[in-house]
C-alpha cells in the first residue's frame, strides 16, 4: 500500500517493520510536515512528536489522506494510539518484544480499533494476547 499526500510524497506500508524501515517513516514523516497542507496554527501539535508519534503520525496518514480521519480527528487518534502504546505496553525489559514488535502490536490493535469500538479492558486483553503470540513464537 502507498499513501500519497497532494504533493505526491508517498509511505509504503507493506513492508515488515525493521529498524531502517522505522527511520525512514520518521524521515517521511518530516517531509510530509515541511508539505503546505500541514502548516499552519491547526498543525502546531505536530512539532511536538517524538520519533514515535511522528512514525503513528505518518502510519495514520493515509487514513487522513482518505477522509477516514479529519484533522483533529487525526490529532487525536496519534496520541491516543501513543498514549496506548505507552500506558498497555510493558517495559521491553519485561516483555522481551523489541520496539519493532511494540509497534506491530500497537498498530494492529489501531487497524482493530478502526473496525469496533473497544473499551480500555478489551485493549488490554488484545495486546495481552499479542504479546504472547510474539512470545510464543520467539
Amino acid at each position: 500500500m502507498t499513501q500519497k499526500a497532494s504533493s505526491g510524497a508517498s509511505v509504503t506500508g507493506d513492508e515488515v517493520l525493521t529498524d531502517e524501515y522505522y527511520q525512514r517513516v520518521v524521515e517521511q514523516a518530516h517531509k510530509l510536515m515541511e508539505l503546505e497542507e500541514f502548516q499552519g496554527d491547526r498543525w502546531q501539535w505536530l512539532d511536538d512528536l517524538d520519533d514515535d508519534g511522528l512514525f503513528l503520525f505518518c502510519y495514520m496518514f493515509q487514513d487522513y489522506y482518505e477522509k477516514t480521519l479529519t484533522a483533529s480527528k487525526y490529532e487525536e487518534t496519534v496520541y491516543t494510539i501513543s498514549l496506548l502504546m505507552h500506558k498497555l505496553l510493558p517495559p521491553s525489559s519485561k516483555s522481551g518484544l523489541s520496539k519493532m514488535e511494540e509497534f506491530q502490536i500497537i498498530l494492529a490493535l489501531y487497524e482493530t480499533m478502526k473496525k469496533k469500538e473497544m473499551p480500555w479492558d478489551a485493549c488490554e486483553a488484545f495486546i495481552t494476547s499479542k504479546i504472547a503470540d510474539f512470545q510464543s513464537n520467539n
